[in-house]
Order: C-alpha cells, then structure tokens, then sequence
C-alpha cells in the first residue's frame, strides 16, 4: 500500500512539474502571437507607405520629364 501511495505522489508531482511546463509555454505562445500581431501591423503599414512613396516617385519622374 505504502509503494502506491509513494507511486501516486510521484504522479502528481509529474503532473504539477508539467501543468507548470504548460502554463510557462502558453504564456510563453501568448507573447509570441502579441509579437506577431505587432510585426503583422508594423509590416502592413511599411507595405502601405512603400506603394506611396512609389507612387509619389512616378508623379515626380512626369514632371520632371
């Protein structure tokens, strides 16, 4: 009896060591997909200025020439 009880406390000292594991990876997915989301924006509006600034590079190239 004593050795499944010894048993169970090993089990449940695994499952508490790997909920923990758990908790620190999705805090860990959770930043990461902040990160994303911020690049994402950062990327799309750089995309946005990019096909100003080329639009604006062929309204000068007409008037120069």
């Amino acid at each position: 009896m004593t050795r499944l009880s010894t048993g169970l406390d090993d089990v449940d000292k695994q499952v508490a060591v790997l909920r923990e594991k758990m908790a620190v990876s999705t805090r860990e997915a959770s930043e990461i997909e902040i990160g994303l989301k911020k690049a994402r924006q950062t990327l799309s509006v750089s995309q946005n200025l990019v096909a100003e600034l080329q639009d604006e590079y062929l309204r000068w190239q007409k008037q120069v020439s």
